[in-house]
């Protein structure tokens, strides 16, 4: 696929994982712990932390940026992310359902099941993503139109910010602290244990969605085409849901609810390329969602003891970007006219 792009492009490519290499030998080197490979700690500090935030920045990157390429794709819509359908929503209520509702299931069991307690953040959020995965699939067959589930995604985001609100007034200060330092996002949480998971479940997620690149373009000329052509537009629509769910689940239920990656990828991704082939875009997407993330970690890792947090790195970065590209992108369409 990419061996056969034009030169510039082959370049651009190649420039691309060069910087990915680059950034992630300088966040494995970088720390409060000085590196020395003859040093056991050193070793030790690779294995259990730097190492897994690496890997855990790059495929967090490349999901959230492959699920806010679908979901512009499926919506036609230059502001869609990979939350747009309130899968983030979701996910986060079942984070507060385990952080600040902890308190209203039976301490026995979870002192009975260590695990529940390690992972049950995860699980949680897990469990919560796949709720609204489940009930916006069961409605898609029902309901005919792009915007109408639009609607819906954002209906479930205001039903779950309800009740994370009642959730936070009847929390202690402990819970409320716990639950707002999730919700800042981090690629730190994914231990050297939890890693096979993660790639395992990232990596499929990824490869289905380079399978999609023919059904993506054929897309782009609008629903009458795409059914002209053979194409079914319920299994496109059930897998372009599916994956975006997966891909953004799996981060956010380990991660934290990951800002902006999604919605501003794809537009730096058609902007360098200048193309909307996906069979460009999407592995595009993917490098430059893991070095944006990687680069936000690096930004994160130069104030240590302390990190700073990973949305607030992310929201200063990519606003200004996204503003300034879509008020370039209204006067081109402005110039066009």
């Amino acid at each position: 696929m990419i061996k056969d792009l034009p030169k510039n492009k082959f370049l651009l490519f190649l420039t691309m994982i060069l910087s990915l290499i680059t950034l992630s030998i300088f966040v494995l080197i970088k720390g409060p712990i000085p590196f020395n490979l003859d040093d056991p700690l050193t070793i030790d500090v690779l294995k259990e932390i730097r190492i897994p935030k690496v890997l855990t920045a790059i495929l967090a990157g490349a999901s959230l940026a492959t699920s806010g390429l679908l979901m512009q794709t499926f919506f036609q819509n230059p502001l869609a992310g990979p939350f747009v359908l309130g899968i983030q929503s979701g996910s986060s209520l079942g984070v507060a359902f385990w952080v600040l509702g902890l308190k209203w299931l039976p301490w026995s069991i979870i002192e009975r099941y260590p695990i529940l307690e390690r992972l049950g953040l995860t699980f949680s959020s897990m469990i919560g993503c796949l709720s609204i995965l489940f009930l916006l699939m069961f409605l898609s067959f029902r309901i005919s139109g792009k915007l109408i589930l639009l609607i819906l995604g954002l209906v479930f985001s205001y039903i779950s910010s309800g009740l994370i609100n009642i959730m936070s007034l009847l929390s202690k200060a402990n819970e409320l602290k716990s639950f707002f330092l999730w919700s800042q996002g981090s690629f730190q949480r994914v231990s050297f244990d939890d890693l096979s998971i993660f790639i395992s479940i990232s990596m499929v997620g990824l490869t289905l969605s380079l399978l999609l690149s023919k059904p993506l373009n054929i897309l782009l000329l609008g629903d009458r085409y795409a059914q002209s052509s053979g194409l079914s537009i319920k299994k496109i629509k059930t897998g372009l849901i599916f994956l975006t769910a997966i891909l953004s689940g799996l981060v956010t239920s380990f991660c934290g609810p990951v800002a902006f990656l999604g919605v501003l990828v794809p537009h730096l991704a058609r902007k360098i390329f200048q193309t909307g082939d996906h069979k460009i875009l999407l592995p595009a997407v993917m490098i430059l969602g893991a070095i944006i993330a990687l680069f936000s970690e690096a930004l994160s890792s130069l104030t240590d003891p302390i990190a700073l947090p990973l949305n607030a790195i992310l929201g200063i970065m990519g606003f200004p970007v996204l503003i300034v590209f879509l008020l370039r992108n209204k006067k081109q369409q402005e110039e066009d006219l």
